[in-house]
This record gives structure tokens, sequence and C-alpha cells, in this order.
């Protein structure tokens, strides 16, 4: 488990269309994240 500040930069390695979770990496941590948290990240945009 990981704990990411506000303003921690990473990078979305996948999100699945209308879903409410995304698999995002920073730094070394791999993890989800959920979709509402992330800046730029359209509701129903899939990411791959």
């Amino acid at each position: 488990m990981a704990r990411l500040r506000a303003g921690v930069i990473g990078r979305v390695r996948a999100c699945e269309q209308n879903s409410a979770w995304c698999e995002v990496q920073a730094q070394d941590s791999r993890g989800f994240v959920m979709r509402s948290d992330i800046f730029g990240v359209m509701p129903t945009e899939k990411v791959e």
C-alpha cells in the first residue's frame, strides 16, 4: 500500500471505459486510484 500526496506526478497506465478505478505508477509504486481523483481523465475515457 502506498499513500500519495496531493500534487504527486505519476503515469496513468490504464483506465477501462466507465470504470471507477485507473491503474497508475508513481516512481517505484504501482496501484489503483479512483478515476475521480485524477485530473484530466474523463469519466468515459479509455486509457491504454
